[in-house]
């Protein structure tokens, strides 16, 4: 089985899709590296739903190294997940 995962840039809508066999920290670090190199753009935000692949000491490092700002969405706030 394969998961898809898409990141979209909110103004220009430019998209990236890849997939990945399982949706957990292991896998989605590396494959969120490269899904924001393919941009022809400098990244400045993340916004990810609450799911721990994506929140986790890790995932925030690797933010931190690219200089990119990282948010994401509140519990129980279901406008916050048109950006997810």
């Amino acid at each position: 089985m394969l998961y898809h995962i898409t990141a979209v840039d909110c103004v220009t809508q430019w998209q990236v899709v890849t997939r990945v066999q399982t949706i957990c920290e292991v896998h989605l670090l590396w494959v969120i590296e490269q899904m924001m190199a393919q941009f022809p753009f400098e990244i400045l935000g993340f916004h990810s739903d609450n799911g721990s692949e994506y929140v986790n000491h890790r995932m925030a490092q690797l933010l931190q190294k690219l200089h990119i700002e990282f948010t994401r969405s509140r519990p129980r706030s279901s406008n916050d997940n048109a950006l997810v």
